[in-house]
């Protein structure tokens, strides 16, 4: 019996990785998608922290984000996935287990903003992405500082989301799921 849980939760693992990397690849071809590809490429990792563990979680992220580097041709996408959303479910299951709400919020957001700060500071200086230079070379520190405040209002809207969506999963889907027969 172990074995087969093994098989198909790896089988699972590949089969969702890969719909993951061709939402992503799908996610190359709309501009107003690198944002939300990304979040819905980590829902694969929330499937995982629920059902088997962070572990299990961690190897999925790590293949998706390995396939995203390489083969999504939009890197600001795969960086959205490797850098933000795709690990925040795993931290969020760390961060939400026996903090105080306010203590919660200033972790989350705290690594978000590192998070962002990392991916663009990558994107712009190290991997060079002209598209986003150029972009961004228009921008004056003002209009930086509204994107960062407007991004950090859609992560708490986000993680909103999250909560919800877990909450849906568990009381509603799981049950009908693994309903004994």
């Amino acid at each position: 019996m172990h074995m087969k849980n093994n098989v198909y939760r790896t089988s699972l693992g590949g089969l969702l990785s890969a719909f993951s990397i061709a939402i992503m690849l799908f996610g190359s071809l709309i501009p107003f998608a690198t944002y939300v590809v990304p979040v819905i490429s980590s829902i694969t990792i929330v499937y995982f922290c629920i059902e088997y563990s962070k572990k299990h979680a961690l190897t999925v992220y790590i293949v998706i984000g390995l396939l995203s580097m390489f083969f999504v041709p939009d890197k600001e996408i795969a960086f959205m996935f490797v850098f933000i959303f795709g690990p925040y479910p795993m931290l969020k299951s760390i961060y939400e287990v026996g903090r105080a709400k306010v203590i919660c919020w200033i972790m989350k957001l705290t690594t978000f903003n590192l998070q962002v700060l990392l991916s663009y500071f990558l994107l712009l200086k190290v991997f060079i992405s002209p598209v986003l230079v150029m972009e961004f070379s228009g921008y004056g520190s003002a209009m930086i500082a509204v994107i960062l405040v407007v991004a950090n209002l859609t992560f708490i809207i986000y993680d909103n989301a999250l909560t919800k969506l877990i909450s849906i999963y568990l009381l509603r889907i799981r049950p009908r799921l693994f309903k004994k027969r």
